[in-house]
């Protein structure tokens, strides 16, 4: 019998967020995956063939990115470029949002020999999109 380990989570952001000298988070500098590179050191320590991840915080989509070490991940929100109005003005969409699943090397295979079919995402032309 093959058990495999499949784990979601919601990362409440997979980048690193910058702080000014006082502390404050700094959303304008570059991203710093370095939470991103957690998640795969657990994947490889803890044999996890798929991490399900929620609240990515990360905008765009990604599909079957080599995240490098046999690892690769697939990435849904709302272009970074998309906003809606709230009190009067102007606001990027999908801030708090994004899902992802990285999949490991063995899961990654799997995927290929089924067809490789496309990910079921939700339209980002919506209210709930990114999801």
């Amino acid at each position: 019998m093959h058990t495999a380990n499949i784990i979601t989570q919601n990362v409440e952001g997979y980048m690193r967020v910058a702080r000014d000298p006082e502390g404050d988070g700094d959303f304008r500098a570059d991203h710093d995956y370095t939470k991103l590179e957690a998640i795969v050191d657990r994947m490889e320590a803890k044999n996890i063939g798929a991490y399900c991840i929620q609240e990515t915080w990360d905008y765009g989509d990604e599909f079957c990115k080599d995240i490098g070490r046999g690892y690769f991940l697939w990435h849904h929100n709302y272009d970074e470029r998309d906003t809606r109005e709230v009190e009067g003005r102007q606001v990027r969409r999908g801030l708090r949002r994004g899902v992802a699943i990285i999949l490991n090397q063995e899961f990654y295979d799997a995927w290929k020999e089924a067809g490789s079919v496309e990910p079921v995402t939700s339209s980002t032309r919506r209210e709930h999109g990114g999801r």
